[in-house]
């Protein structure tokens, strides 16, 4: 069980990036509010709260797993991983236009580094790095 929780973790902070390099540019707003939402997503889904996290993703992602899948992975991440609560740390945001790439650290040994995609959807940012 303890492992599954290492590779749903794993896979969850290092979900498929791909973004073409250079000219990143964005909004003070923009920056703002994925950095909310990105505090929002740690909380939820290191918290054992994975219901919550499924609605901070992409449309695209949550047509590819079902709600199910990330309040069970969730609820093992929380068990096996994290004991008290983890925030994001070194947070770095580029925008351009309605898509984001965002890096952080988190303080747990089996995860060091997160490298995210979101996009902006009906005026909001969603995760699009597809975890499951």
């Amino acid at each position: 069980m303890r492992r599954w929780a290492i590779v749903a973790a794993t896979v969850l902070m290092t979900g498929a990036c791909t973004i073409q390099p250079g000219g990143l540019t964005g909004s003070t707003g923009d920056e703002g509010q994925i950095r909310k939402q990105v505090d929002v997503f740690v909380e939820t889904i290191f918290g054992g709260r994975g219901g919550e996290a499924y609605e901070l993703m992409s449309n695209r992602c949550r047509a590819k797993d079902p709600k199910s899948t990330y309040v069970r992975n969730s609820k093992l991440i929380h068990q096996n991983l994290v004991g008290d609560e983890v925030e994001p740390q070194d947070v770095k945001i580029s925008v351009e236009s309605d898509r984001a790439r965002v890096t952080y650290t988190l303080d747990i040994p089996q995860i060091s580094d997160a490298k995210q995609r979101w996009i902006k959807e009906s005026g909001e940012w969603h995760l699009d790095s597809c975890l499951f």
